[in-house]
């Protein structure tokens, strides 16, 4: 299984190429529900979510079921692992850290 160590990530991964991630991971499963659930605001070939799509927190736990304490406690879980970078207050972009869930592994 995938580790969530906080390795350095790589370029921004496409969308369909992080959800794999993800699922390999060995990420706590509220950490991976609330990281494939980000991933449905990306874009498939950028990995990128735009601006005007970005989730709010509220909607994160819309969409999530979880907690607001959850929601944050979980996004800080993925961005310390390097599953998102954040680049603005909750505007995010997908990676996968270190390279790990490119085609093929």
């Amino acid at each position: 299984m995938t580790q969530h160590d906080g390795s350095e990530a790589r370029s921004t991964p496409g969308r369909l190429e992080y959800e794999r991630a993800i699922r390999r991971s060995d990420l706590p499963w509220q950490s991976r529900h609330l990281a494939l659930t980000i991933a449905t605001w990306a874009d498939l070939e950028t990995g990128i979510i735009p601006d005007q799509d970005t989730p709010t927190l509220s909607t994160l736990e819309e969409s999530t079921g979880l907690s607001h304490d959850a929601v944050l406690k979980y996004l800080k879980v993925l961005e310390a692992g390097g599953w998102l970078k954040q680049s603005e207050r909750t505007r995010y972009h997908l990676a996968v850290p270190g390279g790990r869930g490119e085609a093929g592994s």
